[in-house]
């Protein structure tokens, strides 16, 4: 696989993240546990609930994102956000294994915006918006509400499936 992709997309770097087997129909999204902000710096999606799953695919992902460097050799910058309450968000109807992606680093980046999620709990929204918009200087950051979206278990990256450049 590492060779079709530096040959197809001129990829330098393959990084590995073992998925989680019947965690979703992908053994976890990894567009909702990790997304590039550059080519060092990683924001990470960290679970609010204590849920078993949540809690292996996040430490994982940060034990390989700590091993691991970029294409230059440099050890990656990691930046967490917080994923919101989802008792806040999904109310009584929450079940941690089978709950939606709540997940804000599924974002897509527009040209001169980053579309974000708007989940719901005010304060995990504006933090969210605040460190994404940290991460990319420059862009404004358009928050959306993605509700029915996220009960079928995809984001907005999930949904705009852009092709690479």
């Amino acid at each position: 696989m590492e060779g079709y992709f530096k040959q197809c997309f001129g990829i330098e770097k393959t990084i590995w993240i073992a998925g989680e087997r019947g965690r979703d129909i992908t053994d976890d999204h990894i567009d909702a546990l990790a997304r590039f902000t550059a080519p060092d710096t990683v924001v990470v999606s960290r679970p609010f609930s204590q849920h078993p799953g949540d809690r292996r695919s996040y430490d994982a992902l940060r034990a390989v994102l700590a091993k691991e460097t970029d294409a230059k050799g440099r050890a990656f910058k990691t930046v967490d956000i917080q994923e919101p309450d989802p008792a806040i968000v999904l109310g009584k109807n929450y079940a941690p294994e089978t709950g939606p992606s709540l997940a804000y680093v599924n974002f897509h980046i527009v040209n001169g915006a980053v579309i974000v999620s708007a989940l719901g709990d005010a304060e995990s929204d504006a933090n969210a918006a605040k460190v994404i918009g940290e991460n990319f200087p420059g862009r404004e950051i358009v928050q959306v509400p993605i509700h029915q979206l996220a009960a079928q278990g995809g984001g907005i990256h999930c949904s705009t499936q852009q092709i690479p450049a």
